[in-house]
């Protein structure tokens, strides 16, 4: 005879784990592969979050950033 085994919904509990992350700036990367170098910042990681408006006027800023920059080599 089968046991009687509850299953418990997690998603709530990721939720709150996932707020508490993103009100803090941090990767959970940084946990589960200390040793590791991620691919994205946090501050990149960031962008994701951001609206396509956003992203243009950051690009846009970069781009600039970029020119002014070179202007003087």
């Amino acid at each position: 005879m089968k046991r009687h085994v509850e299953k418990y919904d997690f998603k709530a509990f990721g939720q709150a784990i996932k707020a508490a992350r993103k009100a803090k700036g941090i990767s959970v990367d940084q946990f589960f592969f200390p040793d590791k170098e991620t691919d994205k910042s946090t501050q990149r990681r960031q962008l994701d979050d951001m609206s396509d408006k956003g992203l243009r006027i950051v690009t846009s800023t970069a781009k600039e950033i970029q020119k002014v920059e070179t202007e003087d080599e």
